[in-house]
């Protein structure tokens, strides 16, 4: 491993628990990402309408189901938060979670766009929303002559609200 490392293939960083492991473009990408969401958590942003709870109520009223605390938490945090990470096994209510937060969010009339790694993904995320997903690389703009994507810090998506499934 040491030898791999100085080749510059793997990277060794000290963690929490001890030494870790990394193929080096792992190591490029998870870090990458990590500042990212940090640059997301330090943006600016808009303010959370002031009667969330009652816009949540609302939503639960319309769809004819009642959140438990945890999930109505959530739908609350992906309005007062720039980032939200949804996890948790099947059966566990995240497609109600993310059915409400686009509820919601249409209702205040934001530009909302739909993501998911794949297109047999992106299929299943339109059937269970009721609105238009598409693959990340389409949504990116993805270039195969570049190898790169069009949209990015200079050339943002255009939507005030992004999800992203799986």
């Amino acid at each position: 491993l040491e030898a791999l490392a100085r080749e510059g293939r793997v990277m060794l960083p000290e963690m929490p628990d001890g030494r870790g492991v990394y193929k080096r473009p792992a190591w490029v990408a998870e870090t990458g990402v990590a500042q990212s969401l940090g640059r997301l958590l330090t943006a600016t942003g808009s303010h959370p309408p002031l009667h969330l709870e009652d816009l949540i109520s609302q939503v639960q009223q319309q769809r004819g189901l009642a959140l438990s605390t945890e999930q109505a938490a959530a739908v609350a945090a992906a309005l007062n938060d720039k980032v939200l990470i949804i996890t948790g096994g099947p059966g566990t209510g995240k497609t109600t979670i993310v059915s409400c937060i686009l509820d919601l969010y249409q209702g205040l009339g934001a530009r909302v766009l739909l993501m998911a790694p794949t297109g047999r993904a992106a299929k299943r995320l339109s059937e269970t929303t009721g609105m238009v997903a598409t693959t990340i690389h389409r949504a990116m703009e993805f270039s195969p002559q570049t190898g790169g994507f069009r949209r990015g810090p200079a050339d943002p998506l255009k939507a005030e609200v992004v999800v992203v499934d799986e």
